[in-house]
């Protein structure tokens, strides 16, 4: 696409190629690309490279964008908890939804509340009175 004149790269491509790229490990190698392109500060392109070092198991990488993220929607907290949840850091998971509760800028939607659920189940029905 980069090499064909008249195709132009938008904030649209990158995170279905980042998606496709992350099944192989190679999401990580575009993010010099994105940043080059002037899509570094896009919200959907820092959703797609959180879900991409999630899947690598690069919890500090994921939570790196995250935290620089200028502006945060519900997929950007949903995405950072389900990475935590996913790379066996409940306490974290449960940590940055309350932050998410106080923070009050974003609600929670299912998704968020699934990756929430997925993090009290894993730690056992004991660990539920320590959310909130």
């Amino acid at each position: 696409m980069r090499r064909r004149p008249g195709v132009s790269l938008d904030h649209f491509t990158f995170p279905f190629v980042l998606k496709a790229c992350s099944r192989l490990q190679l999401g990580m190698h575009l993010q010099s690309v994105i940043l080059k392109m002037g899509f570094g500060s896009d919200v959907y392109v820092q959703n797609a490279l959180i879900g991409v070092y999630s899947g690598c198991g690069r919890v500090a990488d994921a939570l790196k964008v995250f935290e620089e993220m200028p502006e945060k929607d519900v997929v950007s907290w949903s995405s950072m908890i389900a990475c935590f949840v996913d790379n066996a850091s409940v306490t974290e998971a449960l940590a940055l939804f309350q932050q998410m509760q106080i923070d009050g800028s974003v609600k929670p939607d299912e998704v968020t509340l699934l990756s929430v659920a997925s993090a009290i189940s894993s730690i056992g029905a004991g660990g539920f009175g320590d959310v909130g």
